[in-house]
């Protein structure tokens, strides 16, 4: 082993098995997505909530809802992570970046629209869910509370 180089960041590739446990959820098991009750947020449309496409056209957001569907959803993650360190080789922190993909639905937003067009009324609604997926950055610092040491050796 050459003593003059040294390793001042070490790189790790992880994987892994987990659960998101979402506190506005309903439940771990449900048979109809769409029939969560609780409203997390419910908003109806306010003046500040106008847009204004052309001077004839008008579309207020008239409601906003978000709930919770499943309170416990299982997910897989991968990613690499690596331990930074200062030049005389002391841990400083750890950071990891890692794609979570999520195996339920934890969440649903609704928006509904009233478009007014020159005096046309239509009404547009669209919803999106969530399952918790997307690319997660950590940081993290190792706590040692007890370091054990081993035995010098007399050779």
């Amino acid at each position: 082993m050459n003593n003059n180089v040294k390793h001042k960041s070490r790189f790790y590739f992880n994987y892994g098995l987990g659960a998101v446990y979402n506190p506005s959820g309903a439940g771990w098991k449900r048979t109809n997505v769409q029939g969560g009750s609780a409203m997390v947020i419910e908003q109806f449309g306010d003046s500040l909530s106008w847009t204004y496409l052309d001077t004839n056209i008008t579309m207020p957001l008239t409601r906003h809802s978000i709930r919770g569907i499943y309170a416990i959803a299982g997910c897989i993650s991968a990613g690499v992570m690596a331990d930074f360190c200062t030049r005389k080789d002391k841990y400083l922190f750890s950071a990891t970046l890692s794609f979570v993909q999520g195996f339920k639905v934890l969440e649903s937003t609704f928006h509904e629209y009233l478009i007014n067009d020159n005096g046309s009324m239509k009404m547009y609604s669209y919803e999106t869910v969530s399952k918790g997926s997307g690319f997660y950055l950590q940081l993290s610092r190792r706590i040692t509370v007890y370091k054990i040491k081993s035995p010098k050796s007399t050779f």
